[in-house]
């Protein structure tokens, strides 16, 4: 199953210099979110040898979090194959809803691991699992009026929420919208106005592609295997198998 949904990718000839990997919000239809556009669209002009791919999962309302596991699974092998064949590829995470809990689901799978390095910047917006007074949440306008808040989702699977080094590593960005009923923890509405603001904010694109665009255009090159163990590298070789996911 996990495979039939797997991301599509389309063969290329080069590697990148870095992967955004955007991961749509629930009842989003499939392809880039209408959260992430104007940023993405900025970072990618700016900083050269970039390209976009979008996760590819249900996006559906779902409390037995399989299709939440299948969105990780997807992030998880769409980097772990990008790095076998380009190990000094990096990747930005965004999630939007629905899609940062996929994205802090692969986090946690990633900790610890060698693969973990190659990601430069994790992005959320309207995060259902904000963990209260971290450094990395700003409102809309980059001030800290959210920051104390928690996500709505959080109480249910507090170990899924961003950890303390993510957030003391400088590279997570976390926006949260003043009334969002979903991230401050008011309410798991996701139709909700302010919930469905990001993306028609120029002061949250704007955040988000300074954020982009810092991490990605000064990151250095990851390379796979540096530190890795000979049981860590049959791991991943034995987790990427199946699907071909060509340079990305």
């Amino acid at each position: 199953m996990v495979a039939s949904l797997a991301i599509k990718q389309r063969p290329s000839d080069s590697c990148h210099k870095y992967v955004i990997v955007s991961t749509r919000g629930t009842f989003e239809r499939p392809g880039s979110s209408i959260g992430f556009r104007g940023m993405i669209k900025k970072t990618l002009a700016t900083v050269p040898g970039g390209i976009e791919r979008d996760v590819h999962y249900l996006a559906a309302p779902d409390m037995t979090q399989i299709t939440t596991l299948i969105g990780s699974r997807d992030i998880q092998t769409l980097i772990k194959k990008g790095l076998e064949t380009c190990p000094s590829q990096t990747y930005a995470l965004l999630g939007y809803s629905q899609g940062a809990t996929v994205v802090l689901e692969a986090l946690r799978k990633f900790r610890g691991t060698s693969t973990e390095k190659a990601i430069k910047a994790v992005l959320f917006i309207g995060n259902p699992y904000q963990v209260p007074n971290q450094a990395s949440t700003v409102d809309e306008d980059g001030g800290n009026s959210t920051r104390a808040s928690q996500g709505v989702l959080l109480p249910l699977i507090r170990p899924i929420g961003l950890t303390d080094e993510w957030v003391k590593s400088g590279k997570a960005l976390n926006i949260c919208y003043r009334k969002d009923l979903v991230c401050n923890g008011l309410a798991f509405d996701t139709l909700n106005m302010k919930h469905l603001y990001y993306g028609f904010s120029d002061r949250v694109q704007k955040q988000g592609s300074d954020f982009l665009i810092s991490k990605l255009a000064d990151s250095t090159p990851h390379k796979e295997g540096d530190h890795k163990g000979k049981g860590e590298r049959h791991a991943e070789s034995e987790s990427g198998r199946g699907t071909d996911y060509g340079n990305y």
